[in-house]
């Protein structure tokens, strides 16, 4: 059996489309979990990179897209907390919130990649009359 190639966030994308509890058809799920693999557990940013939650990153969506700087790594990984079972994070993030509050937050590398200003929207503008 052949496999298809596609763009990872594409891969992101159709995993999270669907009503509530659909699951992905098995070939995307598995490109995309081969994906997350081979991110996971590389520590590819340093302190003060800036950095974004992937699409499809298992976060509030408000924070998908907008820039984070990387204040601290951990290579080996933080133990995991109570709070969050499971989780080994590695970097420190900090970020501006919705409300204009500069937040900090602990995180796994891989539902992060690098932060692309071509990405963002330019803003409306005005129209003069």
């Amino acid at each position: 059996m052949m496999g298809v190639m596609m763009d990872p966030e594409e891969l992101m994308a159709r995993m999270s489309r669907g009503p509530r509890g659909q699951r992905p058809i098995p070939e995307v799920a598995v490109e995309t979990l081969r994906e997350l693999h081979a991110r996971y557990d590389k520590v590819p940013f340093v302190a003060g990179d800036i950095v974004t939650f992937r699409r499809g990153a298992p976060v509030d969506g408000r924070y998908v897209g907008q820039p984070h700087v990387v204040l601290e790594v951990l290579i080996s990984g933080q133990l995991a907390t109570p709070d969050d079972p499971g989780c080994r994070d590695h970097v420190r993030l900090a970020a501006i919130t919705p409300s204009g509050d500069i937040a900090t937050v602990w995180t796994e590398c891989w539902p992060l990649e690098m932060w692309d200003i071509s990405k963002v929207p330019a803003p409306a503008q005005e129209e003069r009359s």
